[in-house]
């Protein structure tokens, strides 16, 4: 089995946000002549209305008159400008700004709301820490590095993760979930199959290798560093609780055997 490398590099992108200038004056201005439609509109039917009602009504009762506001005589107080105007501004920008935010990848990919889903509980674990070192080879198959694969721990799941979302298994089945641990030593980026490196076998046929179907495959891992990841395999129930056969090691080269007994 080839491995394949690729190597890591990393860029700094300068951004630089450049927000739409805005004319105060002509603002102004605009906001004065809609004020001035907005409430002549307003009043001059409610003064059309209320002259026409108190004509039919007795000489002793009190006619109501309401000054019709005509463009030219309405005054807008300009003190009020300097309250709306930072107000505009200041939402125009706040929405940029959100609108900004809201497109980058990390924003993008948080939840939509607070609420969190929690990991649910395992019907059993084992503790493993088993290591192993395999080779790493480039596109030619000539090997250029080892990577440490470990495998903390195994269990049997009712109910796992999957992107987000609780999955849980059809009735009978039951997931065998394995936590990984990758360690790159390289100065460069590596990719890997995780799956690549572990069968299953049950009880039930010892002549069938299963291969995990749950898997975050490809794996990235840095440059000097460590990747936590998994895989997983469904399992009918009766398999589950019986000792299955964990089989670790290239797809060509040598398996190591471990037994694992699930007791619940």
């Amino acid at each position: 089995m080839s491995q394949h490398t690729t190597l890591a590099t990393t860029k700094k992108v300068a951004v630089t946000i450049t927000l739409p200038s805005v004319n105060v004056e002509a603002l102004l201005k605009r906001i004065k002549e809609y004020s001035i439609q907005f409430f002549s509109s307003i009043y001059n039917p409610m003064n059309s209305g209320i002259s026409q009602a108190s004509e039919g009504a007795s000489s002793r009762a009190r006619r109501l008159k309401f000054p019709k506001m005509e463009k030219n005589n309405f005054q807008f107080n300009k003190k009020y400008l300097k309250i709306i105007i930072p107000v505009i501004v200041g939402f125009v920008v706040l929405a940029a700004i959100v609108s900004l935010v809201g497109s980058l990848p990390d924003a993008q990919s948080r939840p939509s709301d607070s609420s969190q889903v929690l990991a649910p509980d395992a019907l059993a674990t084992i503790n493993l820490d088993k290591k192993f070192n395999f080779p790493l080879k480039d596109e030619k198959g000539v090997v250029v590095g080892t990577f440490e694969y470990m495998i903390q721990s195994a269990s049997i799941q009712k109910q796992i993760i999957v992107q987000g979302q609780r999955a849980t298994a059809v009735s009978g089945r039951e997931f065998l979930i394995i936590n990984l641990k990758i360690t790159n030593n390289l100065k460069k980026t590596i990719q890997l199959n995780t799956r690549d490196y572990i069968r299953l076998i049950t009880a039930k046929d010892s002549s069938e290798q299963l291969a995990a179907d749950i898997h975050n495959d490809p794996v990235e891992v840095q440059a000097i560093s460590t990747k936590f990841t998994r895989v997983g395999i469904a399992l009918d129930e009766a398999d589950a609780k019986k000792t299955v056969h964990l089989k670790v090691g290239e797809i060509d080269g040598e398996k190591q055997n471990i037994d694992l007994n699930f007791k619940y």
